[in-house]
């Protein structure tokens, strides 16, 4: 026999192998399952991964918003109690000078209206709520990956047992996860 008519006869009997035997497409549904919660878990861990530096950014914001109110608050009690002493100075004319030079440093850092003390308070306040929203975004993400991993996990061990209740089993977890990603991403939860 030539080469391509054996070519041609392992060809022919492959093919009535695959008649007599349809192929089970089990394996090639699972890994396509396993290919889209794969996606579905790097997008989640990408998403993650924002919030975790969201949180990082808002803590160091109101952190340093807090140090900065802290700074001129102290800085404020310090003049009154300056402006509190000269006051009780004789009345000299360097006295009187100093009086009202700390009177216009006091006067200076109450009146700047975009950093008065109140409204330092309120944006550290604010910067902390946004600290814990992304917290619990991160939070939320990283038990949908957790979902996600597993369930890539349990669809693998199925192709290799061709248990096909693992499959649907880390499908549904993987539907679960992704669906937790999505709400936390979308802040429906």
């Amino acid at each position: 026999m030539t080469e391509a008519a054996e070519t041609a006869q392992q060809a022919f009997e492959r093919h009535e192998h695959l008649a007599a035997h349809p192929g089970d497409d089990f394996a090639r549904r699972a890994g396509l399952l396993i290919s889209a919660l794969a996606v579905a878990l790097a997008l989640t861990q990408a998403g993650k991964d924002s919030a975790q530096n969201a949180a990082i950014a808002a803590h160091l914001n109101a952190n340093d918003t807090w140090t900065f109110y802290a700074q001129k608050v102290s800085r404020i009690e310090v003049l009154r109690a300056e402006t509190e002493v000269l006051a009780a100075l004789p009345k000299s004319p360097e006295a009187q000078a100093a009086k009202a030079a700390a009177g216009v440093r006091l006067q200076h850092l109450t009146m700047d209206s975009a950093n008065t003390p109140a409204n330092l308070q309120k944006r550290a306040e604010a910067a902390m709520h946004v600290q814990e929203r992304q917290l619990h975004r991160y939070h939320r993400l990283e038990t949908a990956a957790g979902a996600l991993s597993i369930a890539i996990v349990l669809v693998s061990a199925a192709v290799v047992t061709r248990l096909r209740w693992l499959a649907w089993a880390g499908g549904v977890l993987g539907v679960l996860g992704a669906a937790g990603a999505l709400a936390s991403v979308f802040g429906l939860i």
